[in-house]
């Protein structure tokens, strides 16, 4: 497998700050006004919006609680590099996660909860109508590209990208009925990143902050562990960037190999579902 070998924290300490935000959430602080669930493909923008909300002085951060769920329960032959790691740091039980988060205190009135979608199943949604919900998609031509290009053509599926379980997350949220679903394109996230955060800040009911707009080059201590194979880029960048985003799906030259063609097919139909009701940025 083609990880990058970019070390940012060690595991002990990562270890720490999973494990200590439980400590966090019980004994000091009221329960968050505002829970944002951030609902991701991977290989999108996710860890700079999170590290974009982590500027906000009324937000907590958590990078992918439900890590160890998706591993022990979704996909247990998935094969990361820090498996062991992560299934020994997290609670395993993500209906019990969502519920420590909901139930618990913060230290700061807006929690941001960033998941990948794929680790939304096998969960009770009712959650969903006490909390915000964010999918940010990006065309899956360029996650399986992306995708593909760290673990090699072989372990790339439709299934690893999460776009059939965003299109779920985008029927539940309109059969709920209680708001309108919040989709984020990550092109316009990256192109058009202060037109595209102020807008979803006024959908969220959130005043806009400027200093979301730029970061400190380098890791958080929020990073998860998985975080020194996955986030080179971000923690090189201090703000968003197109230029980090390599495989335009409307470039001439752009191309999936054939395994992976099949695959998109598969994924368009509820990407395009998606992209009808994507955020305009202001």
């Amino acid at each position: 497998l083609m990880f990058s070998k970019t070390f940012v924290w060690s595991s002990a300490e990562v270890f720490q700050q999973i494990s200590g935000f439980k400590r966090k959430l019980s004994t000091s602080g009221s329960a968050a006004s505002t829970v944002i669930n951030l609902w991701s493909s991977p290989r999108c923008a996710s860890t700079s919006l999170m590290y974009s909300f982590a500027q906000r002085t009324d937000t907590t951060v958590v990078d992918e609680p439900l890590y160890a769920h998706y591993l022990a329960n979704i996909d247990p032959s998935a094969i990361r590099p820090y498996r062991e790691e992560v299934l020994a740091a997290q609670n395993h039980d993500g209906n019990a996660v969502m519920s420590e988060f909901l139930n618990g205190v913060s230290a700061k009135p807006v929690l941001f909860l960033k998941h990948m979608a794929k680790q939304s199943k096998q969960l009770d949604w009712s959650f969903l109508k006490r909390t915000r919900n964010v999918i940010l998609i990006r065309h899956p031509a360029e996650v399986l590209s992306s995708w593909s290009n760290s673990l090699g053509v072989s372990n790339t599926r439709m299934e690893d990208i999460g776009v059939l379980e965003q299109g779920d997350l985008l029927r539940a949220i309109l059969a709920a009925g209680h708001e309108d679903p919040i989709i984020i394109s990550n092109h316009h996230l990256v192109t058009r990143p202060e037109g595209t955060l102020r807008a979803l800040c006024t959908r969220l009911g959130l005043p806009f902050d400027p200093a979301m707009l730029r970061w400190p080059a380098g890791g958080r201590k929020e990073d998860g562990l998985w975080a020194r194979h996955w986030y080179h880029n971000t923690h090189a960048s201090t703000g968003f960037s197109p230029d980090r985003q390599t495989n335009r799906v409307s470039s001439p030259s752009f191309r999936l190999p054939p395994p992976l063609d099949a695959e998109c097919a598969r994924a368009l139909p509820t990407f395009k579902e998606l992209l009808r009701h994507s955020l305009r940025p202001e």
